[in-house]
């Protein structure tokens, strides 16, 4: 190199890539980097890990990743068991709503790995937070999801309806959730399509009418838990009855962890799915088999025979048939 040049033209000015102000870089890397004395990264990676909101491992790629895959495989096996399990008989909207969740998610895990690939070609690292803004932003994802999350909002409903045995109460609970549902989730539509300053507020109050409406749902089949303590918490049914509780309550669970400004709450739109392909699943077949459990109590029972062996027993006997069994 020329004697010539001056102190200032022979220095190396490094400046990492960074999205929103933050470095991005890739961590099994950092070795290599730091064998070729590159004190400025060395010093700029170390003051970025030890931030205990940025430089963690929860905030980096891979739970992302791992959480993508996760809620896809878990949908898409409730999936199956909607299609292959024949003693639920499960209704038209929760196959659809099934169905369009797992299509939704397979096809947003095929579309992120292909933008992490070619992120890595260009910038030979990823960021966390460049990942969840495209998401965010992927339209064919988002207008899937729409009809996804409105199907299986009226799923529940359907769900809701079934624990009720008075034709006012089906009726009411028919209008006030479908109404409901669909109030939700054109907010969301807006909201999420609107650039406009005037719906900045929307977002927060779709999530809020969303945990909402999860509350109530929640409460509702909690009051029929009560109602039907004797028979739920039976050997049979003691752990599908756990494992109902536990997703009746998944949106709480984020709800905390959105509060506490945990990293699953940048993914929970991602997550909603699949808390709604569960909860619809599981609760559908927990109501099957606790409606299952009441026709046997009913049929051991005095109460019961005449209705469920009315094709073995001849009304005109009747009065002999209860006499030989009392």
């Amino acid at each position: 190199m020329s004697e010539d040049l001056s102190a200032n033209e022979l220095l190396i000015h490094y400046k990492p890539f960074c999205y929103f102000s933050k470095p991005v870089y890739l961590s099994n890397n950092m070795n290599e980097l730091f064998n070729n004395q590159l004190i400025d990264i060395q010093n700029d990676w170390n003051k970025y890990s030890r931030d205990p909101n940025d430089g963690l491992f929860f905030y980096s790629i891979f739970p992302t990743i791992y959480s993508i895959t996760a809620s896809t495989v878990v949908t898409i096996f409730l999936s199956i068991i909607v299609f292959t399990n024949f003693n639920s008989k499960p209704s038209f909207l929760l196959k659809v709503g099934t169905v369009l969740a797992s299509i939704n998610l397979t096809l947003l895990l095929i579309v992120s790995i292909i933008f992490l690939e070619k992120n890595h070609e260009a910038l030979n690292s990823n960021s966390g937070d460049l990942f969840i803004d495209f998401l965010s932003s992927y339209k064919p994802f988002n207008i899937i999801d729409f009809l996804a999350i409105l199907i299986l909002q009226f799923v529940q409903v359907q769900i809701i309806m079934r624990i009720f045995s008075r034709q006012k109460e089906k009726r009411f609970t028919f209008f006030m959730g479908g109404i409901l549902s669909i109030i939700s989730q054109v907010i969301w539509a807006v909201s999420t399509y609107s650039s406009s300053h005037v719906f900045a507020l929307l977002p927060a109050f779709v999530y809020l009418l969303r945990i909402s409406l999860s509350v109530i749902f929640s409460v509702l089949i909690g009051i029929y838990c009560f109602m039907k303590r004797k028979i739920i918490f039976q050997k049979k049914l003691i752990l599908i009855t756990t494992l109902t509780f536990l997703t009746i309550n998944l949106e709480f669970a984020f709800f905390i962890a959105d509060v506490s400004n945990l990293w699953v709450s940048e993914l929970s739109e991602i997550f909603n799915t699949c808390c709604y392909v569960i909860s619809t699943v599981l609760v559908w077949e927990w109501i099957n088999r606790v409606h299952h459990m009441e026709k046997i109590k009913e049929k051991s029972g005095i109460l019961g025979r005449p209705f469920y062996e009315e094709e073995e027993i001849n009304n005109n006997n009747y009065d002999d048939y209860y006499d030989n069994n009392n």
